[in-house]
């Protein structure tokens, strides 16, 4: 699984919650170290390197150069 739930969410879920399809959640990454993502609310964040990935009417935005980093805790 490309991108990991918080708080014992599912795909199906978490499409509902964000607007994307349930099918990018299986292959989505993090475009800089391939590194599986975290879901949390509208973010999509990779714990390796720190980057943010915001969504926005269930498009992701995984452009490194709008990506933010911080923790996602």
């Amino acid at each position: 699984m490309a991108v990991r739930f918080d708080d014992g969410v599912d795909a199906t879920g978490a499409a509902s919650t964000t607007g994307m399809s349930a099918d990018l959640f299986a292959i989505l990454v993090c475009p800089v170290d391939k590194h599986d993502l975290r879901l949390r609310g509208t973010v999509l964040g990779c714990p390796e390197c720190g980057r943010n990935y915001g969504i926005e009417d269930g498009i992701p935005n995984m452009l490194v150069e709008d990506s933010h980093r911080a923790p996602l805790d």
